[in-house]
């Protein structure tokens, strides 16, 4: 049986203008299956789900800050 080698995590890629970073993520499955779902819902991928999240998260404390 062959082995499978784990991810790698160090080759930067590009996606249109960003340049991006594969990392491996564990997630408890009510978030899955939510992530799931809002994927399906906005016709999207799942990791364009995350990002979104992510983005939004992130631009929300950057307004907290500058508004402190």
């Amino acid at each position: 049986m062959a082995k499978i080698a784990p991810p790698t995590m160090s080759v930067p890629m590009v996606y249109g203008k960003e340049q991006t970073k594969a990392v491996l993520l564990r997630l408890p499955l009510d978030v899955k299956t939510w992530v799931e779902e809002q994927s399906r819902r906005s016709l999207a991928s799942q990791n364009s789900e995350i990002i979104r999240c992510l983005r939004a998260a992130m631009k929300a404390e950057q307004q907290l800050t500058e508004n402190s």
